[in-house]
């Protein structure tokens, strides 16, 4: 399955962003999974059991795995979240 975020929502893009999510059957059980793609992580808690990330549009996505089910959350924004950041330092303090 893909997420298709069109070009002209975003900022600064030259195509549109496309995000992956594979599902897996076996037998009676489905796996999903949200693989790394280009700029895009999930990132994992301390615990291994959730994983979490989010795309230049904002999409963010956790993935929380246990040991008998997995479920996945999506959570999509009406408009974009995130862009180029730029942070200055006015005054550096040194210890």
């Amino acid at each position: 399955m893909r997420l298709i975020v069109p070009q002209r929502l975003l900022k600064e893009a030259t195509a549109d962003e496309v995000t992956q999510i594979v599902f897996t059957k076996t037998g009676n059980t489905v796996d999903v999974d949200v693989p790394n793609q280009g700029d895009f992580r999930l990132t994992a808690s301390p615990d291994r059991d959730t994983l979490q990330g989010q795309t230049k549009f904002g999409t963010l996505f956790q993935l929380n795995r246990r040991k008998a089910t997995a479920q996945l959350f999506v959570d999509f924004p009406k408009k974009q979240l995130t862009s180029s950041i730029t942070i200055t330092v006015k005054k550096r303090v040194e210890r």
